[in-house]
């Protein structure tokens, strides 16, 4: 059995938060009945064309680390 450990993400592992938030903002789409972009990202608008123009998007975790907490699995 795999063992899983829920941890603070420093900027060192923040690759996992940023292959797993898509899927995430995915599966609230249906809750909050939002849509993907033309590109197939989900964005407000066609700005950005592929994920990896929005992983900086992310990078706020990390740079306001006293008012938002990025946990991973490791």
């Amino acid at each position: 059995m795999t063992n899983i450990s829920i941890q603070l993400c420093n900027r060192d592992n923040k690759f996992i938060i940023n292959n797993m938030y898509p899927l995430y903002i995915h599966d609230l789409g249906e809750i909050r009945n939002t849509y993907p972009n033309k590109y197939g990202v989900f964005e407000e608008d066609n700005s950005i064309k592929t994920l990896e123009e929005q992983t900086p998007v992310f990078d706020i975790w990390w740079n306001k680390k006293d008012i938002l907490f990025p946990f991973g699995m490791l």
